[in-house]
């Protein structure tokens, strides 16, 4: 059985893209996890780097994902791009190793509000995550949340999003 990380990109409890990802997961079979990410870790600096060293709280991260086979990371849009905590904790992982991902499938979602459903940092982070050894196989993105999201669901664009889903899963078994 493969096992699947969710990450959640955001620092807000309340995070409508963190339910997005909850509902995703939840049509993967497979054992699933969801992380979120830590806002206690420092900015990066190489200063802070070489004096401090990786924070702990980042290694246990970096070896807790390499026990999973494939990633799910939903992704809220702060002007036009990731958080400041996702950048921050890419940032830091891959002084560590690079390979962050280790060359596995990555399903990449978003969402928001408004009429664009965060497709601009699906976009930039879809181009920079292959640099860190993933292998990006497919991305949804929701536009008008609190429309077309309800009860848990997809009630729009469920086509989309299934799209996507079978070509994660497709990832998943080769």
């Amino acid at each position: 059985m493969k096992k699947i990380a969710g990450i959640s990109a955001s620092g807000n409890s309340r995070s409508i893209n963190k339910e997005l990802l909850e509902s995703t997961l939840s049509k993967i079979q497979g054992a699933r996890n969801t992380f979120d990410l830590d806002k206690s870790v420092p900015i990066y600096s190489t200063d802070l780097e070489e004096a401090e060293g990786i924070p702990n709280k980042i290694l246990g991260l970096f070896d807790k994902l390499q026990e999973y086979d494939a990633y799910v990371i939903a992704l809220p849009e702060h002007n036009g791009s990731m958080t400041a905590l996702f950048k921050n904790t890419i940032d830091w992982l891959s002084r560590h190793d690079r390979n962050v991902f280790g060359n596995k499938p990555v399903m990449l979602l978003s969402t928001s509000p408004g009429p664009s459903g965060g497709k601009y940092v699906t976009e930039h982070v879809k181009t920079l995550l292959p640099f860190l050894g993933a292998n990006v196989v497919s991305t949804f993105s929701l536009a008008k949340f609190y429309d077309t999201f309800q009860d848990g669901e997809v009630i729009e664009n469920e086509l989309e999003l299934n799209k996507a889903l079978n070509e994660f899963t497709t990832a998943l078994d080769q």
